[in-house]
């Protein structure tokens, strides 16, 4: 019995000793705020506030983590006490790794200048943030990342020189060579950059392969797909199946009928409507070329005696006031009044005889025939 009772009160004053060997923590955190709590970095499965319970006595780190925020402190558990522990979270963000081509671009971060190119690397906070790089006479570019605690972002940008895109093609089979404009410019799918705004034609060829084109558009800053399908040679219709395909569609697209059964009556009328057709076009052409004959005669008339009135002012006006001005006065305003209109007047009357003969000319020796001017004689 007394055995029995000392095995008793052994339990009793272990479980004491157990409890006393253990306290507890209470975590808080400001108004309005929360976290996930962490012991020695360790998850409780608790958000602050709250309390840990029957902590080991000792040397503890508490811990508290948000989306965004982080806070932590250490705290010395004594046996059946509770320890206080007020922890203030602060942001925490992420790194960006930035490469950037040129090397004179400018970097932005939610409007705000950061750096230039062409490498750059910072911390940044948590939450969705806007990077945007420009560079003269390149199209800017911009990029929206979401930043978490810890993690690091890598971003690579390539401006394009402004007034240019970029070209994506993809060409099966993947050896064919693609072609740009007409210049080789690569082997398989590739993507084409600082390409001319505008409209190219882009096309591939491989040996035993149809070759292809395609038109494609581009746009300033913006990148353009193309997809080139190459078929086989042997899937080719052959020319006789093409004709033969050809002639069918026009067949049914027109309704045409075996010139054999084509009607004597129909032939007739045919021939009746070009007769008459012809001998309208004849009376047409005979009125225009006596009209011609009329106007060109005019203009030739006028193309004469333009160039008599020419000579007789040269020979009668011009040249006697010249005289005088040479072998008299000398006067300059004998001159300008008298010798220079004489003069003028002497060149337009030229220049309207030679236009009236030009013109009067082409009228003449015109061709009805469609062929223009035609200087055969034929009227």
């Amino acid at each position: 019995m007394h055995t029995v009772f000392t095995i008793f009160l052994s339990f009793i004053l272990c479980g004491t000793a157990a409890a006393q060997e253990t306290g507890d923590i209470y975590v808080l955190v400001p108004e309005g705020q929360t976290g996930r709590v962490y012991l020695d970095g360790e998850d409780t499965g608790k958000d602050a506030p709250t309390t840990l319970k029957a902590v080991p006595e000792g040397q503890h780190q508490i811990q508290v983590r948000g989306p965004c925020t982080i806070a932590s402190d250490d705290v010395l558990v004594l046996p059946g006490s509770v320890e206080r522990v007020e922890l203030n979270p602060v942001s925490m963000g992420g790194f960006v790794e930035i490469e950037v081509s040129p090397s004179s671009a400018k970097v932005f971060l939610d409007q705000r200048p950061i750096g230039n190119g062409p490498t750059l690397g910072l911390e940044v906070d948590c939450g969705r943030h806007v990077f945007s790089f420009r560079a003269l006479q390149y199209a800017s570019v911009e990029r929206t990342v979401d930043i978490e605690m810890g993690n690091v972002e890598r971003i690579l940008v390539k401006l394009q020189q402004a007034g240019t895109g970029s070209i994506s093609v993809l060409v099966e089979p993947n050896d064919a060579d693609v072609f740009l404009d007409g210049s080789n410019v690569s082997q398989g799918p590739t993507t084409l950059e600082d390409v001319p705004e505008g409209s190219h034609l882009i096309g591939a060829m491989l040996d035993g392969y149809i070759p292809i084109e395609q038109r494609v558009r581009v746009i300033s800053g913006e990148n353009s797909r193309v997809d080139l399908l190459l078929k086989p040679e042997s899937e080719a219709p052959s020319p006789h199946e093409e004709h033969a395909e050809t002639a069918d569609d026009a067949d049914v697209e027109t309704g045409t009928e075996d010139p054999e059964e084509t009607s004597s009556a129909a032939e007739e009328e045919v021939a009746a409507s070009l007769t008459e057709n012809v001998a309208q076009l004849h009376e047409d052409r005979g009125r225009s070329r006596i009209g011609r004959q009329i106007a060109g005669g005019s203009l030739l008339g006028a193309s004469a005696l333009s160039a008599w009135l020419s000579w007789r002012s040269w020979s009668d006006v011009t040249m006697v006031r010249y005289s005088n001005y040479v072998e008299k006065n000398r006067d300059a305003n004998y001159y300008e009044n008298q010798v220079r209109p004489a003069q003028f007047v002497t060149l337009g009357l030229g220049v309207a005889a030679g236009a009236a003969l030009f013109g009067g000319s082409a009228l003449l020796y015109y061709d009805d025939g469609g062929t223009g001017l035609h200087f055969s004689g034929r009227f």
